[in-house]
């Protein structure tokens, strides 16, 4: 189990749990992984604390979810359960005596699993359901997508992030669309994919000042094409997140994505992107690539996994590693107080944003609306393109 995945059964965020961590003497970041030692001190930790609830066994997959309210019109319990086949069998939402009972079934074939399930509920609004994002356009058939990512199972599998990914290709294949996801090259993937992939080329990316090498290689399963971003200084490393070269770690990816993409022959009409690693590639095609005739019409659009991280970094970055003026934060584009916010600059130049089932929820916490990330969202959100 990773910190941040702990952290979330205990209703925290990864930093109060880091800090927790530090008191005990567990040096972690928010990505690293807890071994059986460390989970057992923090268990007993949180055992001796009270007003912490207790974490639900699973993580990954929901075996039970009871949600008691202490009204007499709101919902008593939702029971959610799975059988062996990961498969969402029945969701029963029942109602009080002075309520209609109601039943909801939801099914799913055996390639389409449910990620997330969210319900909140209020005195005066009773229940509402948050729907993931991710779901098929009807009447839109045979687009050529591209979906940028940092995981994607089966090749990285840290959270939901990776099984999401992955059944967002899964969905667009069997609905006609043609699909190439773009990951990083880690060592994890090269260790256990390596051999089977094709070594297509290699291309000079411009990173700031400097020039760096990037290794193309392709993989195709199951009708998706797998392009992969190779740079052994960047992604041939022990952990995918949690370095303080991160955010040229992606900037590499970013650009590289763009150089590589007309190298695989057919246009798209669809970039797909998933937080703040992948969101300046809007900015970057706004700068750079919008007059090239491969990105010419191209629709981009911003999914938001998580909010909780955003890639801030200092205003100097847009030059050096990015290879934007400064002039785009000084005008506000990409500057959120005093410093640079990439995930900002996303949703400013995307096309469109989505919002996934945990950061939808995200947007009632105190910190996130006071920071100006709500209102900024729901602004894109009222006035995006179609």
């Amino acid at each position: 189990m990773r910190v941040y995945e702990f952290a979330r059964n205990y209703e925290m965020t990864s930093k109060e749990l880091v800090g927790i961590c530090q008191e005990l003497g567990i040096s972690v970041k928010a990505q690293s992984k807890l071994d059986e030692k460390q989970l057992s001190a923090l268990s007993q930790h949180f055992n001796r604390e009270e007003g912490h609830a207790k974490p639900m066994e699973n993580v990954s997959e929901v075996e039970a979810c009871l949600v008691e309210m202490d009204t007499n019109d709101e919902v008593e319990a939702c029971l959610v359960e799975m059988d062996t086949n990961d498969e969402v069998e029945a969701c029963l939402i029942e109602m009080d005596t002075n309520d209609e009972v109601e039943e909801c079934l939801l099914e799913t074939d055996a390639n389409d699993e449910v990620e997330e399930c969210l319900l909140e509920t209020d005195a005066n609004d009773g229940m509402e359901e948050v729907v993931i994002a991710d779901q098929p356009e009807e009447g839109i058939i045979g687009r050529k997508m591209a979906y940028i990512v940092t995981e994607c199972e089966p090749f990285t599998s840290l959270g939901e992030l990776g099984k999401i990914s992955a059944e967002f290709a899964k969905k667009r294949v069997s609905e006609g669309h043609s699909l190439v996801v773009a990951l990083p090259k880690y060592r994890s993937i090269t260790d256990a994919y390596g051999k089977e992939m094709d070594w297509l080329m290699d291309l000079p990316v411009r990173l700031g000042n400097k020039t760096v090498r990037v290794s193309l290689f392709k993989l195709v399963i199951d009708s998706v094409t797998y392009l992969f971003i190779g740079n052994d200084g960047y992604f041939h490393r022990d952990d995918i997140y949690g370095y303080d070269d991160d955010v040229e770690r992606f900037a590499f990816f970013n650009r590289a994505v763009l150089e590589a993409l007309p190298y695989l022959g057919d246009a798209v009409e669809e970039i797909h992107l998933n937080d703040w690693h992948t969101s300046m590639i809007p900015l970057m095609l706004e700068v750079d690539y919008k007059s090239r005739p491969f990105y010419q019409g191209v629709k981009t659009i911003l999914t938001i996994h998580n909010l909780e991280y955003q890639g801030w970094c200092e205003a100097e970055i847009l030059p050096s590693i990015l290879g934007i003026s400064r002039q785009y934060y000084e005008n506000g584009l990409t500057r959120m107080g005093d410093a640079v916010n990439l995930l900002k600059s996303g949703i400013e130049t995307a096309h469109q944003i989505r919002l996934q089932g945990m950061s939808q929820s995200q947007l009632t916490l105190p910190q996130i609306q006071q920071s100006g990330m709500v209102a900024l969202i729901e602004n894109k959100l009222n006035h995006q393109v179609a």
